[in-house]
């Protein structure tokens, strides 16, 4: 559990840097069977190919690639934090079976203009108890020369 916590960890550093750090329990809205296809350059596979570079891959040079110009130095020195711990998190994400969706609601996914908020459900099996654990993280994104980026404000 020490593990996956520090997984989770990361991301949500990352998301208190970012202003939000808004964490709460999620109620079972997410889903693992298929979805709709989703366009691979929207906010929402932007938010998850972000949170899975960080949390299930260690891979902050994915990662970096999907933050805005501004946040990439902050990028830079997770890089070669994760060096040392990147496989020990990838690891751990493999164990406990890290999960990331976008949540299965409405008002997940908000849209305006050049602007948009995805909320993102991390869930994954604590290694103690065997439960299901799940967190729902909301992620900004803005776009940056045409594509969604993921907005860190530090």
């Amino acid at each position: 559990m020490k593990k996956l916590v520090s997984c989770i960890a990361i991301a949500l550093c990352a998301a208190v840097l970012a202003g939000y750090g808004d964490k709460s329990s999620s109620s079972g809205s997410t889903s693992s069977k298929s979805a709709p296809a989703v366009d691979p350059k929207s906010p929402e596979a932007v938010a998850v190919k972000f949170a899975e570079a960080t949390l299930v891959k260690a891979d902050m040079a994915a990662a970096k690639k999907l933050v805005t110009k501004k946040a990439q130095s902050l990028f830079e020195a997770l890089e070669a934090a994760m060096k040392e711990e990147g496989e020990d998190t990838k690891k751990a994400a493999e164990k406990s079976g890290v999960k990331i969706s976008v949540k299965k609601d409405k008002d997940a996914v908000k849209i305006d203009g050049d602007k948009a908020t995805v909320v993102i459900v991390l869930s994954a099996k604590d290694e103690e108890t065997g439960k299901e654990e799940s967190a729902e993280e909301p992620v900004k994104l803005v776009k940056e020369d045409g594509e969604w980026k993921v907005e860190m404000e530090f």
